[in-house]
């Protein structure tokens, strides 16, 4: 083969590799498919519900408390009736469910959901009782689940209640802690106090994943 073959194949393989190149990746098709994924009107609004409605108590639940609650909450005083109904073996019969993250009334409803969703069910209940509650997330060792591609860390809170708040501040009375997850009891020790704005914030979080 001659020198002016040569270059003449190499000038050949040359722009059909610059022509595949192309055909590869084309600047319009991927101005395209970018303006479809930015194009809002395609997609359908999720509702969400506000914050506010988090904690509310539907008819149903009302009803109970007014039931079932009635006389535990008399004889043994609000904190330890909400506790003693909650409780494994309680009158609501609620089971751990980690697939979704619920309202308070939709829990209820369920008689199930995650750690976040029962605890928005039961300082529903204690806000009705006018109940101080002090939400806590529970310090565990970090737990990673694979989900469609996705790597999730998951976290867990609780509550405590209290009969009432002293001038200053601290709790006064016999304190109660709720937790829906069976951990062990060092692991219960280790909380951090959080405010009712991040629990709700964890709620959207989960929602949004």
């Amino acid at each position: 083969m001659s020198l002016r073959v040569r270059v003449a194949s190499l000038l050949l393989a040359l722009g059909l590799m610059s022509l595949l190149g192309c055909a590869s990746r084309p600047p319009a098709l991927q101005a395209e498919q970018l303006a479809l994924l930015l194009s809002d009107e395609r997609f359908k609004p999720v509702a969400v519900p506000s914050a506010e409605s988090l904690f509310a108590l539907s008819p149903t639940m009302r009803n109970f408390l007014r039931t079932e609650m009635r006389r535990p909450v008399r004889d043994l005083g609000a904190p330890r009736g909400l506790y003693e109904a909650l409780h494994s073996g309680g009158r609501l019969y609620l089971e751990y469910e980690g697939t979704s993250t619920r309202t308070a009334a939709e829990a209820f409803e369920a008689r199930a959901g995650n750690c976040l969703s029962l605890v928005l069910m039961t300082a529903a209940f204690a806000r009705e009782l006018q109940l101080p509650v002090q939400f806590q997330e529970v310090q565990l060792v970090d737990y990673w689940t694979l989900s469609d591609q996705f790597q999730l860390l998951s976290g867990h809170v609780n509550l405590n209640l209290s009969q009432a708040l002293a001038s200053n501040g601290s709790w006064s009375g016999s304190q109660y802690t709720i937790d829906f997850m069976p951990v062990g009891p060092r692991w219960r020790t280790r909380v951090r106090p959080i405010d009712e704005a991040t629990l709700v914030a964890m709620y959207y979080n989960n929602r949004a994943v």
